[in-house]
């Protein structure tokens, strides 16, 4: 018997007799566990019998369902989604939202921070099945989208279009040639996936404004 483990997707659509499921020990720690809906009902109840352990999200999908899976900082675009509808897709890190055409159709799972704009909360036919982190609705008008990180400062502001989300994937530093009326001029709302570091007069600020995955801090803190 084998054992399943330390994947972010598992798709056991390929699955097809009871033999098969059986001769799966376990499953654990798998961000995205696949079963198949199409599968007879015990071949379902076989792979429901298997123990599992540390799984964040399962789903069951007919085996021409596509599955994509993005790692970072990713604005969701209507190429994600089949045109079938059928499309699952996996986001680890920021998954954006700003503008989908009315017929796309598909369903998600996010393992870190979900930025959408307010338009969504209208619904549709996207469907979050999961979120393993923080959901935010914000009204902006353009997103700059930076993977790793980012420094600002007052020249990077002055040429920062207003109502325009910030998205950093690790840590984003602030220089003291920011100020708190800058950044409230501007209209700024910052996503960071890790850690901001900034000076004390933006620290209050921040906190009450912007999204991070880790921590605030001032320069020279250590990490924690």
């Amino acid at each position: 018997m084998s054992q399943i483990q330390n994947m972010p997707v598992c798709d056991l659509r390929n699955i097809r007799s009871i033999e098969e499921a059986q001769a799966i020990s376990g499953i654990r720690n798998v961000a995205l566990l696949i079963l198949p809906q199409d599968a007879p009902p015990a071949v379902n109840a076989a792979l429901l019998a298997v123990p599992k352990e540390n799984i964040a999200a399962i789903v069951s999908l007919d085996a021409d369902a596509a599955v994509n899976m993005v790692n970072g900082v990713h604005e969701l675009r209507d190429s994600d989604f089949g045109a079938a509808g059928e499309t699952m897709l996996l986001v680890n890190g920021i998954c954006i939202g700003r503008r989908l055409s009315a017929n796309v159709r598909g369903k998600i799972i996010v393992n870190g921070i979900v930025l959408l704009h307010e338009q969504f909360k209208a619904g549709g036919d996207i469907e979050f099945l999961m979120v393993n982190g923080l959901t935010r609705y914000v009204d902006f008008d353009d997103v700059k989208t930076f993977p790793n990180t980012l420094d600002i400062n007052d020249e990077f502001l002055e040429y920062l279009p207003e109502n325009t989300v910030v998205t950093v994937g690790n840590t984003a530093t602030f220089d003291d040639t920011v100020t708190v009326d800058m950044l409230r001029d501007k209209k700024v709302f910052f996503i960071v996936g890790n850690t901001i570091v900034c000076p004390p007069a933006l620290m209050a600020y921040l906190k009450a404004t912007a999204t991070y995955g880790n921590e605030l801090r001032l320069p020279g803190q250590a990490d924690e």
